[in-house]
């Protein structure tokens, strides 16, 4: 799974914080995506901060947080979970 925020958010992007938790309470491995993948999806640019496994049909909560309160367009405030390999529409 890849975890992708808006590259409109420049640097900011080095405050998000993300932690993944399965279904038990544990946490997940997350793995850094360097250097930062950037592609288009559905007419914007979009940034991997970072990437975790997940078997299939398991449950997972993504949880990120700006540390730094950096992101000040209230509208880029979100972010997306993808398969990998699979671009959202």
């Amino acid at each position: 799974m890849e975890i992708k925020v808006p590259a409109a958010w420049g640097t900011a992007v080095d405050s998000v914080r993300c932690a993944v938790t399965d279904s038990n309470g544990r946490n997940e491995d997350l793995r850094s995506s360097e250097p930062k993948k950037q592609e288009d999806i559905a007419g914007e640019q979009w940034i991997t901060l970072w990437t975790f496994s997940s078997p299939p049909a398991t449950e997972v909560t993504v949880g990120c947080v700006d540390a730094d309160n950096a992101v000040t367009a209230a509208e880029l405030r979100y972010i997306r979970v993808v398969p990998r390999g699979l671009a959202p529409s």
